[in-house]
């Protein structure tokens, strides 16, 4: 695999364009009108500016925005994101009230995971609904009424609806945008900064003692793979990996020595784990854990993994390994780094500029 390395510089937009940079901005002034919209009518509306910016333009992400108002079926404000594959050209383009107020240039590197709106067959207001038999409720406080995004992750097209449930948890539930059905539920505890996951009739709860951060079913679908903290709210948690089996009460727990940084699979049908720490990133499979790098400073930050190719950051060193972990070649760099990840054969990193 030939490797190819790609800096880019961050800014924040929104809170959800993270990594982006800003070439101008195009402000758009026009009558506003009290019009909310559902997810399809604001395509409709961004996809002729779209164009018009880019005959080649696709779409690669929508959000509402939260305006502090209860939204319980369409959205007064939208942003969405339009890209033309192949090439750094983005376009993020705000929606408030059916009407285009802003329109902003970016440069970020553009991939094939772009969406076909031709496949988008159920609308927010449909998602909404379809969320409410899942247990969804409209929230209050930290989010508003119901909120959407779209978003294509590898092959699947995902339309979430986030809200709460009924004891008040912020929740999400995932619906495939294609076949218009549930994929998964999620739900943030608060208290205790964990996950619920839920996946047909199988379910791991939080509780008091016990934080989950994340979760996976192996590739047959018969175990239920995840890691999280035992006591969370006291100094001196102890971060976990555990692995239950089809009936949910055979349980193998193994216990690291510091906190987690981040956790990938190997790929989406693999039961193999990596782990990142501050000090080392670590190999899990059937119930071992292995370290195969360790970093002498402890500043972890961020890794990605494509096939055989692993990539860990610290502040401002790369480590890199083609071949799972055996050997490692090092790059040092002047700048602070905050992120890593795999543009086909291209290792993406972000640093402050």
């Amino acid at each position: 695999m030939k490797i190819k390395f790609l800096l880019v510089f961050p800014f924040l937009i929104f809170l959800v364009l993270i990594g982006l940079k800003i070439n101008n901005v195009d402000s758009v002034q026009k009558d506003k009108t009290e019009n909310n919209t559902t997810l399809l009518e604001t395509i409709n509306i961004a996809n002729k500016e779209a164009k018009e910016w880019s005959k080649d333009a696709v779409l690669y992400s929508a959000h509402s925005e939260d305006t502090r108002k209860m939204v319980e079926k369409d959205h007064e404000k939208w942003n969405l994101i339009y890209g033309v594959p192949q090439t750094s050209k983005q376009l993020l383009i705000t929606i408030n009230h059916s009407n285009i107020t802003q329109k902003i240039n970016l440069q970020n590197e553009s991939n094939d995971n772009y969406i076909n709106v031709n496949d988008i067959n159920i609308d927010s207001d449909e998602g909404i609904v379809l969320a409410k038999k899942n247990g969804l409720l409209s929230g209050k406080g930290f989010i508003n009424g119901y909120q959407i995004s779209l978003e294509k992750n590898k092959n699947e097209l995902n339309l979430s609806v986030y809200g709460v449930d009924k004891k008040g948890h912020f929740s999400q539930v995932v619906i495939n945008a294609k076949k218009g059905s549930v994929i998964y539920s999620l739900k943030k505890v608060p208290s205790y900064g964990g996950l619920y996951t839920l996946q047909g009739n199988k379910s791991i709860e939080n509780n008091g003692d016990q934080a989950i951060l994340g979760g996976y079913f192996n590739k047959k679908n018969t175990e239920l793979i995840f890691w999280g903290e035992e006591g969370p709210q006291v100094y001196l948690s102890k971060p976990f990996i555990s692995k239950v089996g089809e009936d949910s009460k055979k349980e193998s727990k193994i216990y690291l020595d510091d906190r987690f940084i981040k956790v990938l699979p190997q790929n989406d049908n693999s039961e193999d784990l990596y782990i990142l720490t501050p000090d080392s990133l670590s190999h899990y499979q059937n119930g071992q854990i292995k370290r195969i790098l360790t970093l002498e400073s402890k500043d972890a930050i961020d890794f990605a993994i494509k096939e055989n190719v692993i990539s860990v950051i610290s502040n401002n060193k790369l480590y890199l390994t083609t071949n799972r972990g055996l050997s490692w070649n090092e790059y040092n760099f002047e700048k602070q780094l905050i992120s890593v990840s795999f543009n086909k054969d291209k290792i993406v990193i972000f640093n402050f500029k």
